[in-house]
């Protein structure tokens, strides 16, 4: 009996190898060839229609189930969602409320794709395309959390993210809407196009008090 663990022992020990795993998860500019960016940014639109779409979660949950502008009805005792909408419409959340993580995963998941399209060198059309969904998305993390974490095209994801908050934040959404304007076309309406930019603009002025003398709850 020995003799035949010591036999399977020498066995084990000269089969094993050197293993070295090479990771390939990740999408390096390389591998993207230029007709595959538009891929890429098309891809865009199922992130953008989770966080913008959604009749009752993301943005428009958070912006008007927390006001008197949208009422989400209770039918029966399967739509109460354990009170989730109570909570929103009453202020009275908590920092686990799955509705608010969600909205600040998906937004932040449209600021990491959009970033991550960058890198692969896209045309000056495309460029201003991504550039403004990253801007949008980036204002309503800052309308919402007042905070903005954001890395470089490229960058990896091991370090942590850097943050824009406040004032920061809202100057470099105009400063990337003021220099793509000139790149963007003047449409299609269902597009990121030079009236929207104008509008998106507008929308950052007239709020700027807002965010430079953001007043806590």
């Amino acid at each position: 009996m020995k003799k035949k663990f010591w036999v399977l022992l020498l066995l084990l020990i000269n089969g094993c190898t050197n293993l070295e795993e090479q990771y390939d998860g990740n999408i390096t500019a390389d591998k993207v060839k230029k007709e595959n960016i538009e891929n890429l940014i098309n891809s865009l639109n199922t992130s953008l229609k989770v966080a913008f779409q959604n009749p009752f979660g993301d943005v428009i949950g958070l912006s008007e189930i927390t006001t008197d502008e949208l009422i989400c009805p209770t039918r029966g005792p399967n739509w109460s969602d354990n009170g989730i909408w109570r909570q929103l419409h009453q202020h009275k959340w908590g920092p686990d409320h799955t509705l608010i993580t969600g909205c600040f995963n998906d937004l932040g998941g449209i600021v990491f794709a959009t970033t991550n399209i960058l890198q692969f060198q896209p045309t000056p059309a495309q460029a201003a395309k991504v550039r403004f969904y990253r801007a949008w998305a980036m204002y309503w993390m800052l309308d919402f959390f007042n905070q903005v974490p954001y890395r470089d095209p490229g960058e990896s994801t091991l370090i942590p993210a850097r943050v824009r908050k406040g004032l920061d934040a809202l100057n470099y959404i105009i400063a990337e809407i003021n220099e793509i304007t000139k790149d963007l076309p003047d449409g299609p309406a269902s597009e990121p196009n030079k009236n929207a930019a104008k509008v998106f603009l507008m929308k950052c002025y007239l709020n700027k008090g807002v965010y430079t003398n953001r007043q806590s709850p």
